[in-house]
């Protein structure tokens, strides 16, 4: 009986450690690819949580960096958690796993004390985690990644060494190759409020007065080298000394969060037209571009072939950024256009749009459709003759929905591996059947010549 209940205790134990790995294993894995996954379906809210950081610790001269290490960090963390999970090169795989937990658990204890910033940006933009939540969250992958550390070969691989190799530049590229693909055509998810089907205005005063939030917008302005500060009551209307440089928009007061916080449009002027030019009746076009020095030319005649179209159609276009009165001359002299410029804060419009520069479609103050100006494409000459509601808005490409572009970009990546899986298991299968074969028939020969030498 007490070598049956050591036997029980055993096979109890042994059950236990199988369920902690395949635990750990799937757990260290999910999190790490939900974490590159976050960073590359919207690169751009990582890229802004990465200029946040800067700009809190005053190395804003990294900034031109930031596009290029938002693609790789985002690359790496999803090649390691798909290594994780696959039980790719799990030596290397473990340390590496466990020198970087250690080194974001020491930066998270930073953000959970300090607090320089509101939310960490470890998931993106996608799910925002408070510095508490952040630093438990890294405590237990800290302690998962030390056993993986301890432990890794105990953990199982789903291919065998000799592909995966191939399996982890496959991740890396995969990955790398969507981060650049959704940060000049948009994200792959919409983390913002700005989304198909909202009434920007009426999203902006959902809340009664007594509950909403209270801003305060400042506007700079230059004057012979020096910058001035102005409220929208006594800004320099008319005064052509004064140049427009910038607006600012303070959160005063916190209240029951409308779907979209508030926020102005100033016009050339300085005059404030929020309200016009968001409750249009009929259709309406927004070009957003929150620096003109970082937007992409190379669209740049179909864009002036779409302001065209709606000169010819009578239908409003306005280009709102948060660029100086430079770079707006800049602009207009570079590409040739002559549609009206409107200013407006730089955080809301990286939040109306994920992109260097793209397109708001309005119909009556609602978001119709959004689009990068790298999609835009007028196909016949026919086309810029047809209205809106007589053509399906032939100015675009190909501009899958939300759900479209995430199942296509799982099936891009999941029929890869599960076709180097077919195949590397169907191989294994073929040479385990000749070497059986071959067993057989050297069994079956000295099976013979035994035969033959007791004859004789």
């Amino acid at each position: 009986m007490k070598i049956f209940a050591f036997l029980q205790k055993d096979r109890v134990k042994d059950i236990f450690l199988k369920c902690l790995v395949w635990i750990v294993q799937i757990g260290l894995g999910g999190v790490l690819l939900l974490s590159g996954f976050s960073k590359l379906a919207d690169p751009y809210g990582f890229y802004y949580k990465l200029v946040e950081y800067a700009r809190v610790w005053h190395i804003w001269y990294l900034e031109d960096s930031f596009p290029l290490l938002t693609g790789l960090f985002s690359a790496f963390e999803f090649t390691l958690g798909g290594n994780i999970l696959f039980g790719n090169s799990k030596k290397q795989t473990s340390r590496l796993l466990f020198y970087f937990l250690i080194v974001m658990t020491i930066f998270s204890i930073y953000l959970y004390v300090k607090k320089p910033v509101e939310h960490c940006g470890c998931f993106g933009e996608l799910w925002k985690v408070s510095a508490g939540g952040n630093l438990l969250k890294n405590f237990f992958l800290l302690g998962g990644a030390f056993y993986f550390y301890r432990y890794n070969e105990r953990f199982h691989s789903l291919f065998t060494t000799a592909l995966q190799w191939f399996i982890e530049i496959f991740l890396f590229f995969f990955a790398t190759l969507s981060c650049w693909f959704f940060w000049n055509y948009g994200p792959l998810v919409e983390t913002q409020p700005f989304k198909e089907g909202i009434h920007i205005f009426q999203s902006m005063n959902a809340v009664s007065k007594e509950d909403s939030e209270i801003y305060s917008t400042t506007l700079i302005y230059e004057k012979e080298g020096k910058e001035e500060e102005f409220t929208l009551e006594n800004y320099p209307y008319g005064d052509t000394s004064y140049h427009y440089v910038r607006t600012i928009t303070k959160l005063l007061k916190k209240g029951s969060n409308s779907t979209i916080e508030p926020f102005e449009i100033i016009n050339e002027e300085g005059k404030e037209v929020t309200e016009e030019l968001l409750t249009y009746e009929g259709y309406s076009f927004l070009l957003i571009v929150p620096h003109f020095y970082a937007s992409s030319k190379d669209n740049i005649d179909q864009l002036n072939l779409l302001y065209d179209y709606c000169v010819q159609h009578q239908y409003p276009f306005h280009c709102i950024t948060a660029s100086n009165e430079r770079e707006v001359e800049v602009w207009h002299y570079s590409t040739g256009s002559d549609y009206p410029i409107y200013f407006s804060d730089e955080t809301t419009l990286r939040s109306m749009l994920r992109s260097t520069s793209g397109i708001i479609l309005l119909k009556d103050g609602i978001i119709v459709d959004k689009i990068s100006i790298n999609y835009l494409s007028f196909g016949e000459e026919e086309d810029l003759e047809k209205d809106l509601d007589v053509s399906l808005l032939p100015y675009f490409r190909w501009n899958p929905t939300e759900k479209s572009k995430l199942f296509l970009w799982v099936l891009f990546i999941l029929v890869p591996l599960l076709l180097i899986f077919l195949f590397e298991k169907t191989t294994l299968l073929i040479v385990w059947t000749i070497r059986l074969a071959v067993r057989k028939i050297m069994r079956r020969k000295g099976d013979a010549q035994k035969e033959e030498v007791e004859r004789k």
